[in-house]
């Protein structure tokens, strides 16, 4: 595609918005006008990198955007918007960039090559500004409130981005709500995931609303969770031992791979909380407990789906992460062990004969898994992992002088 035929396609439009993603996750835009996107195509656009570097900001560093023609589309009338990648000045992709991390990792991983595609499930939570739900339904209600009628206008609107969605829905929680991503390339679907969380939050925000994606905002209810299936096509006999070992793979890094799905300290809210979030590295067919459930989909694919991120979670280094644990499982010819389904009694670890790998139970004991698994950080550039340890302990830290109110509940009159 020619930039002046790209370029041409903005002609109509007053603005475009150029959007990007920092270490957090957290998505960040610059708007150029629209007669200047064919200079941005050639010669990029030049941002102050330290505000990309997550939550612990550094220094000021030069950095330039480039835009991904590819996802080039239209968010209104008279915006448009388009996904970048960063470099630095010198033109070379800038190692902390979560986009140029996960396109190494597609191009250095047999598995990403091989008839991968993936999907994903999303969750969140819509809330009135005193933060009550904006409803009290539950799962696949049929309810025609402010939260379904918001519900269908967002999946129009995702729809009109390219957005391919399977379904919508209404979540087990009051107020939570689900869009089903459909089957893509690993960068095509972070890059869904990402614009999808721009637009519910925009849509609810005009609404007087809040779409928080936070992993469990509220007491006593379900968490919010970001579900990727891994898509293996044309699966027969032959292919299930790569299968097997790509799971195994996942489950062996599963406490480390926590640091990228479970990246907040409310993440740890959710796992461990409830019969739909896993606290063990276990796999199954069914069962809602299990970290990772395999299982037949569309034709002769099978669907390897990780339940172990949440909504907070940046897409881009979960998927680059789970194509990571999945080539070490196929490297080292990794065994899988016996699924832990779920009965009619639940599910229990008496089941097996050996205990499960228990997931980090906090932000800080995930930090400490990712550091201490060599093998997978191997896979990452040294200069990201550093940063975004060194930006999630940052986060630890902070919240470690903070008095919540549940200490307060707990202590306050009881010495």
């Amino acid at each position: 595609m020619s930039l002046s035929r790209v370029a041409g396609n903005v002609g109509d439009f007053a603005w475009v918005r150029l959007i990007f993603t920092d270490l957090a996750g957290a998505t960040r835009a610059v708007q150029i006008p629209g007669d200047a996107f064919e200079k941005a195509l050639r010669d990029g656009v030049r941002v102050d990198g330290s505000a990309l570097e997550g939550r612990n900001r550094l220094i000021e560093t030069d950095l330039v955007l480039r835009p991904d023609p590819t996802t080039l589309c239209a968010s209104s009338a008279r915006v448009a918007r388009v996904v970048c990648d960063i470099f630095d000045y010198e033109g070379n992709p800038w190692p902390l960039d979560p986009r140029q991390t996960l396109r190494q990792m597609v191009e250095s991983t047999s598995v990403a090559s091989s008839g991968w595609t993936g999907a994903a499930e999303l969750e969140w939570y819509l809330v009135r500004s005193d933060l009550m739900p904006v409803d009290s339904e539950g799962y696949f209600s049929y309810a025609r409130g402010q939260g379904e009628q918001l519900l269908e206008r967002t999946a129009a609107e995702l729809q009109g981005l390219n957005v391919s969605l399977t379904g919508a829905h209404h979540e087990a929680g009051p107020g939570q709500y689900e869009v089903n991503v459909a089957a893509s390339t690993p960068m095509a679907l972070a890059d869904t995931l990402m614009n999808a969380r721009t637009v519910i939050a925009d849509m609810a925000h005009a609404e007087g609303l809040i779409a928080t994606f936070m992993a469990r905002p509220l007491n006593d209810l379900p968490g919010s969770g970001m579900h990727i299936h891994q898509v293996l096509r044309n699966a027969n006999d032959d292919d299930m031992e790569r299968i097997e070992r790509i799971v195994a793979g996942i489950l062996h890094h599963g406490p480390a791979l926590c640091a990228f799905s479970a990246p907040t300290i409310n993440s740890y809210r959710r796992l461990h909380r409830g019969a739909e979030a896993p606290s063990y590295a276990t796999w199954a067919h069914s069962s809602r407990a299990a970290l990772v459930r395999v299982s037949p989909t569309d034709g002769d694919a099978i669907s390897v789906e990780y339940r172990g991120s949440d909504s907070s979670a940046n897409p881009y280094l979960v998927i680059a992460a789970l194509l990571a644990a999945a080539e070490i499982g196929l490297a080292d010819e990794l065994k899988l062990p016996a699924p832990l389904e779920e009965s009619v009694e639940g599910v229990g670890l008496a089941q097996v004969e050996t205990a499960p790998t228990q997931l980090p139970r906090s932000l800080e004991q995930a930090i400490t898994q990712l550091l201490g698994d060599e093998e997978l950080i191997d896979c990452f550039d040294d200069r990201l992992i550093g940063r975004y340890a060194e930006d999630l302990m940052a986060e630890v830290e902070a919240s470690q002088g903070y008095v919540s109110e549940w200490e307060r509940q707990r202590y306050l009159q009881n010495f």
